[in-house]
């Protein structure tokens, strides 16, 4: 093929693409469309009514049995870390309420160690004016 013909055929294949409008527009979506909101609403209406208390379901004890070992076996890897991060979490709150009686224990010991200061120098001061009169 010589240089004409293969940029006739690139030229061909070329979609051709319309200039583009100088003016703006916005950009609307359908699902920006108030009816179509409206219509995924969530609704209750389409929900089916609450089941009836009278239906009763029979099981026979393997079923009962098999019913278990799977929810078992799904939860079973996940216990330990559930029991872990209850556990953290309970020594985490316990670590945080002991340093808080901790800080206000160490300000009653100090505010005890004050008054005892003051209780005794009261006395220090009565028992001179007791000398004195």
């Amino acid at each position: 093929m010589n240089k004409k013909t293969l940029s006739t055929l690139v030229a061909a294949k070329t979609p051709t693409v319309a200039p583009q409008e100088t003016s703006k527009r916005a950009a609307i979506s359908p699902l920006d469309q108030a009816e179509f909101k409206k219509t995924r609403t969530f609704s209750t209406e389409s929900l089916p009514d609450a089941p009836d208390a009278s239906l009763q379901i029979s099981l026979s004890d393997s079923d009962i049995a098999k019913i278990a070992d799977a929810l078992s076996k799904s939860f079973e890897p996940q216990k330990t870390s559930i029991v872990e991060q209850v556990a953290d979490r309970v020594v985490q709150e316990l670590h945080e309420k002991i340093s808080t009686i901790e800080c206000e224990n160490k300000s009653l010991r100090k505010t005890v160690a004050e008054l005892t200061i003051k209780v005794h120098s009261l006395e220090d001061n009565e028992d001179r004016q007791n000398k004195y009169s």
